[in-house]
């Protein structure tokens, strides 16, 4: 398994270098049994922009009647690749639905706040929706996964869920950019305690730094004990880049139960 990891960090690093290119093609399954995977375009009423959104089914998803986990992913030029590798090298039985970034500026924009607001309706309001009339998809068991600033949209996400009725139940969330609008977030966890004291999700949280804020503000949210909430934060001595395959993992763990 470590040759894995090596090689899903390979990977990363690779895509980290190329900048925000596009979705990947379609890989055609060559059985009825095999994986698949196909890039559409979703354009936003919320946002102003389409991206390409890359969806994976696992293999058997073409022979089954079931309904699967989903793996929501943003980021999908720097976290995709390795999501598939890990979901594929431990049979996660997921379908991984991977949105495209447009580029860094465009990450400034929609896993920033203001943006991160228009942004997280266009998530569950609009591609999640559009996938789920096509694909068989447990709708409890919806995953979350961001990196870096879309790390940090995933925080977000985690306050502007109705908390009567929450789209996802799971997050991994590698190395947020916490250091930005870090009031905000605390005014988002307040609102939050104020609201309701329950919490029902999963949140796999890896960061590079012990210090403040990026320890800080998940300190506060475990010493609330919400109820419902498991929360694993670890830091990691690792670079920003190179801590993204192992969080995955580490995630994928911790959210899927994994032995």
């Amino acid at each position: 398994m470590r040759a894995l990891a090596a090689a899903l960090v390979a990977t990363c690093l690779a895509a980290c270098g190329g900048g925000g290119g596009g979705g990947s093609s379609p890989s055609p399954a060559t059985t009825a049994s095999a994986p698949v995977t196909r890039t559409i375009s979703v354009a936003s009423s919320y946002t102003g922009v389409a991206y390409p959104v890359t969806i994976y089914t696992p293999a058997g998803y073409a022979t089954s009647t079931d309904s699967k986990a989903v793996i929501y992913a943003m980021d999908h030029e720097l976290q995709f690749d390795v999501i598939r590798g890990y979901v594929e090298a431990y049979g996660i039985d997921a379908i991984v639905v991977s949105i495209g970034n447009l580029g860094g500026d465009r990450r400034f924009v929609d896993f920033d706040l203001p943006g991160a607001e228009p942004y997280f309706r266009f998530l569950t309001l609009e591609l999640i929706p559009l996938v789920e009339a096509q694909y068989r998809v447990d709708r409890s068991r919806r995953t979350l996964m961001g990196y870096s600033l879309s790390g940090l949209a995933a925080v977000i996400a985690i306050f502007e869920e109705n908390p009567a009725s929450r789209y996802f139940s799971g997050y991994v969330i590698t190395d947020p950019s916490l250091q930005f609008h870090t009031s905000e977030l605390y005014a988002f966890e307040q609102r939050l305690w104020d609201t309701t004291h329950s919490l029902p999700i999963t949140v796999k949280h890896c960061s590079t730094s012990g210090g403040s804020p990026y320890a800080d503000f998940p300190a506060q949210v475990l010493s609330r004990g919400y109820g419902g909430l498991h929360y694993n934060f670890q830091v990691y001595t690792l670079t920003h880049a190179a801590v993204l395959a192992p969080c995955i993992n580490d995630g994928l763990h911790y959210v899927f139960g994994l032995g």
